[in-house]
Protein backbone atom coordinates (compact mmCIF):
# COMPACT_ATOMS: atom_id res chain seq x y z
CA UNK A 1 0.00 0.00 0.00
CA UNK A 2 2.80 2.44 0.85
CA UNK A 3 4.46 1.69 -2.49
CA UNK A 4 1.25 2.50 -4.46
CA UNK A 5 0.83 5.76 -2.48
CA UNK A 6 4.44 6.75 -3.22
CA UNK A 7 3.95 6.24 -6.99
CA UNK A 8 0.68 8.20 -6.89
CA UNK A 9 2.50 11.11 -5.21
CA UNK A 10 5.20 11.01 -7.90
CA UNK A 11 2.55 11.17 -10.65
CA UNK A 12 0.82 14.13 -8.96
CA UNK A 13 4.16 15.89 -8.52
CA UNK A 14 5.05 15.26 -12.18
CA UNK A 15 1.69 16.68 -13.30
CA UNK A 16 2.19 19.76 -11.11
CA UNK A 17 5.65 20.35 -12.59
CA UNK A 18 4.31 19.87 -16.12
CA UNK A 19 1.55 22.43 -15.52
CA UNK A 20 4.04 24.90 -14.04
CA UNK A 21 6.34 24.49 -17.04
CA UNK A 22 3.49 25.22 -19.46
CA UNK A 23 2.60 28.45 -17.68
CA UNK A 24 -0.32 27.00 -15.75
CA UNK A 25 -3.09 24.56 -16.45
CA UNK A 26 -6.48 25.52 -17.75
CA UNK A 27 -9.15 25.51 -15.05
CA UNK A 28 -12.55 24.15 -15.93
CA UNK A 29 -14.34 24.85 -12.68
CA UNK A 30 -17.14 27.42 -12.72
CA UNK A 31 -16.08 30.79 -11.39
CA UNK A 32 -12.40 30.36 -12.27
CA UNK A 33 -11.02 32.14 -15.32
CA UNK A 34 -9.47 29.90 -17.96
CA UNK A 35 -6.11 30.78 -19.45
CA UNK A 36 -5.79 30.82 -23.23
CA UNK A 37 -3.23 28.33 -24.49
CA UNK A 38 0.04 29.92 -25.58
CA UNK A 39 0.56 30.30 -29.34
CA UNK A 40 3.80 29.00 -30.82
CA UNK A 41 3.88 27.94 -34.47
CA UNK A 42 6.65 27.12 -36.92
CA UNK A 43 6.05 28.22 -40.54
CA UNK A 44 8.09 27.12 -43.56
CA UNK A 45 7.94 28.50 -47.11
CA UNK A 46 10.53 27.13 -49.52
CA UNK A 47 13.85 27.73 -47.71
CA UNK A 48 12.44 30.37 -45.33
CA UNK A 49 11.68 29.41 -41.72
CA UNK A 50 9.63 31.48 -39.27
CA UNK A 51 8.55 31.07 -35.69
CA UNK A 52 5.46 32.95 -34.53
CA UNK A 53 4.79 33.03 -30.83
CA UNK A 54 2.93 35.07 -28.24
CA UNK A 55 4.33 36.14 -24.90
CA UNK A 56 1.60 37.94 -22.97
CA UNK A 57 0.48 40.73 -25.33
CA UNK A 58 3.68 40.59 -27.40
CA UNK A 59 3.64 38.94 -30.81
CA UNK A 60 7.14 37.73 -31.66
CA UNK A 61 8.17 36.76 -35.20
CA UNK A 62 11.58 35.16 -35.54
CA UNK A 63 13.11 34.59 -38.94
CA UNK A 64 16.55 34.07 -40.47
CA UNK A 65 16.80 37.84 -41.01
CA UNK A 66 15.79 39.03 -37.54
CA UNK A 67 13.27 39.14 -34.74
CA UNK A 68 10.22 41.40 -34.95
CA UNK A 69 7.89 42.25 -32.07
CA UNK A 70 4.47 43.89 -32.04
CA UNK A 71 1.90 44.51 -29.31
CA UNK A 72 -1.43 42.80 -29.97
CA UNK A 73 -4.97 43.00 -28.66
CA UNK A 74 -7.00 39.80 -28.63
CA UNK A 75 -6.12 36.15 -29.12
CA UNK A 76 -3.97 34.69 -31.90
CA UNK A 77 -6.02 32.12 -33.81
CA UNK A 78 -3.52 31.14 -36.48
CA UNK A 79 -0.70 32.13 -38.82
CA UNK A 80 0.11 31.54 -42.49
CA UNK A 81 2.99 32.15 -44.85
CA UNK A 82 2.81 32.68 -48.61
CA UNK A 83 3.91 34.94 -51.46
CA UNK A 84 1.02 37.40 -51.65
CA UNK A 85 2.62 39.87 -54.06
CA UNK A 86 4.34 37.28 -56.30
CA UNK A 87 7.83 38.71 -55.83
CA UNK A 88 9.41 35.38 -54.88
CA UNK A 89 9.66 36.26 -51.19
CA UNK A 90 7.25 35.34 -48.37
CA UNK A 91 4.73 37.28 -46.33
CA UNK A 92 3.72 36.11 -42.84
CA UNK A 93 0.19 36.80 -41.65
CA UNK A 94 -0.96 36.34 -38.06
CA UNK A 95 -4.70 36.10 -37.43
CA UNK A 96 -6.27 37.56 -34.30
CA UNK A 97 -9.74 37.62 -32.80
CA UNK A 98 -11.15 39.84 -30.09
CA UNK A 99 -11.54 38.30 -26.67
CA UNK A 100 -15.27 39.04 -26.47
CA UNK A 101 -18.05 36.70 -27.60
CA UNK A 102 -18.20 38.21 -31.13
CA UNK A 103 -14.59 37.24 -31.88
CA UNK A 104 -14.00 40.14 -34.31
CA UNK A 105 -11.04 39.32 -36.55
CA UNK A 106 -7.92 41.26 -37.43
CA UNK A 107 -4.60 40.58 -39.15
CA UNK A 108 -1.00 41.50 -38.40
CA UNK A 109 1.27 40.98 -41.39
CA UNK A 110 4.95 41.11 -42.27
CA UNK A 111 6.34 41.32 -45.79
CA UNK A 112 9.82 40.25 -46.83
CA UNK A 113 12.11 42.90 -48.31
CA UNK A 114 13.86 40.70 -50.86
CA UNK A 115 14.83 38.22 -48.12
CA UNK A 116 17.01 40.77 -46.27
CA UNK A 117 14.51 42.03 -43.66
CA UNK A 118 10.79 42.06 -42.86
CA UNK A 119 8.45 45.08 -42.75
CA UNK A 120 5.07 45.40 -41.11
CA UNK A 121 2.37 45.58 -43.78
CA UNK A 122 -0.82 47.60 -43.58
CA UNK A 123 -3.79 45.25 -43.19
CA UNK A 124 -7.04 47.24 -43.01
CA UNK A 125 -9.95 44.83 -43.09
CA UNK A 126 -12.90 45.72 -45.30
CA UNK A 127 -15.38 44.85 -42.53
CA UNK A 128 -14.65 48.31 -41.09
CA UNK A 129 -15.85 49.96 -44.33
CA UNK A 130 -19.56 50.85 -44.62
CA UNK A 131 -19.75 49.15 -48.02
CA UNK A 132 -18.86 45.71 -46.62
CA UNK A 133 -20.00 46.02 -43.00
CA UNK A 134 -23.74 45.15 -43.30
CA UNK A 135 -24.36 41.83 -41.60
CA UNK A 136 -20.86 41.58 -40.10
CA UNK A 137 -20.85 40.36 -36.50
CA UNK A 138 -17.40 38.78 -36.16
CA UNK A 139 -16.49 35.07 -36.05
CA UNK A 140 -13.96 35.52 -38.87
CA UNK A 141 -11.92 32.79 -40.50
CA UNK A 142 -8.72 33.61 -42.41
CA UNK A 143 -6.48 31.71 -44.83
CA UNK A 144 -3.93 32.31 -47.55
CA UNK A 145 -5.03 30.63 -50.79
CA UNK A 146 -2.35 30.87 -53.48
CA UNK A 147 -1.53 34.62 -53.56
CA UNK A 148 -4.73 35.84 -51.89
CA UNK A 149 -5.81 36.42 -48.29
CA UNK A 150 -9.32 35.10 -47.72
CA UNK A 151 -11.51 36.42 -44.89
CA UNK A 152 -14.90 34.82 -44.40
CA UNK A 153 -17.59 35.20 -41.79
CA UNK A 154 -21.30 34.51 -41.21
CA UNK A 155 -23.70 37.32 -42.10
CA UNK A 156 -27.13 38.22 -40.79
CA UNK A 157 -29.81 37.21 -43.34
CA UNK A 158 -31.51 40.62 -43.20
CA UNK A 159 -28.28 42.46 -44.05
CA UNK A 160 -27.02 40.82 -47.26
CA UNK A 161 -25.40 43.11 -49.81
CA UNK A 162 -25.48 41.01 -53.02
CA UNK A 163 -28.85 39.20 -53.05
CA UNK A 164 -32.26 39.09 -51.45
CA UNK A 165 -32.16 35.52 -50.16
CA UNK A 166 -29.91 32.56 -49.78
CA UNK A 167 -26.33 33.37 -48.76
CA UNK A 168 -25.31 33.18 -45.14
CA UNK A 169 -21.53 33.69 -45.52
CA UNK A 170 -19.48 36.55 -46.93
CA UNK A 171 -15.98 36.02 -48.27
CA UNK A 172 -13.65 38.95 -48.88
CA UNK A 173 -10.51 38.38 -50.91
CA UNK A 174 -7.47 40.64 -50.55
CA UNK A 175 -4.33 41.08 -52.63
CA UNK A 176 -1.09 42.70 -51.53
CA UNK A 177 -0.02 45.87 -53.35
CA UNK A 178 2.77 48.37 -52.94
CA UNK A 179 1.42 51.46 -51.22
CA UNK A 180 2.89 54.92 -50.77
CA UNK A 181 4.67 54.08 -47.51
CA UNK A 182 4.74 50.29 -47.67
CA UNK A 183 2.75 47.26 -48.74
CA UNK A 184 -0.94 46.96 -47.95
CA UNK A 185 -3.85 44.57 -48.39
CA UNK A 186 -6.66 45.75 -50.68
CA UNK A 187 -10.01 44.14 -51.52
CA UNK A 188 -10.01 42.31 -54.84
CA UNK A 189 -13.33 40.44 -54.67
CA UNK A 190 -16.39 39.94 -52.41
CA UNK A 191 -18.57 36.84 -52.64
CA UNK A 192 -21.64 35.77 -50.68
CA UNK A 193 -22.83 32.18 -50.56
Amino acid sequence: MYRAFRFWRIEVLALALLCAGMGGCVASEAGRKTQAPPFDQELIWLSYHFNVRVDGRALILRSGVGTYTDTIEGDVTGADVGDLNRDGFPEVLVYLSSSDSNRYGSVVGYSSNRGKSMSLLYAPLATKEAKYAPGYHGHDEFAIVEDTLIQRFPISPEERITSESGPTMRQIQYRLVDGEAGRKLVVSKVVEY
